[in-house]
């Protein structure tokens, strides 16, 4: 199985986990501006497309991996900006539970493009 399928496997299992958590607790505190539908949508589109610039990096300029990485973490926070910046302006004071659900993922995700940079620039230093 090829690494990037490999890792998007496990994308999809760590966003179903993240939803299944969520769920758990949406009884207690539940979402008000968007749905936990919305926002494992969010994460999973953001992480497969941050996991694909840096494969594509990788396969053009292998050296430059580790920078990819750099770029889509930066992309990642101004993503994760933009997605929650609608939450600033919700009356009369913003959600804490859909800001919780939308920052406590990015650790795992984060970690998970880590790993998955670290095995391309293995594999690459091995194959030199």
């Amino acid at each position: 199985m090829k690494l990037f399928t490999r890792y998007f496997l496990l994308l999809c299992v760590l966003i179903a986990a993240i939803y299944l958590t969520c769920k758990h607790y949406a009884h207690s505190y539940p979402p008000e501006f968007y749905t936990l539908e919305q926002l494992c949508n969010f994460h999973l589109g953001l992480s497969t497309l941050l996991l694909t610039v840096i494969a594509i990096v990788n396969q053009k300029r292998p050296k430059y991996t580790g920078f990819a990485f750099l770029a889509t973490a930066i992309l990642r926070f101004i993503g994760v900006g933009a997605f929650t910046l609608p939450l600033r302006w919700h009356e009369p004071t913003p959600p804490l539970s859909d800001a919780l659900y939308i920052l406590l993922p990015l650790p795992l995700l984060i970690l998970l493009e880590a790993l998955y940079t670290l095995h391309l620039i293995r594999n690459e230093n091995h194959r030199h």
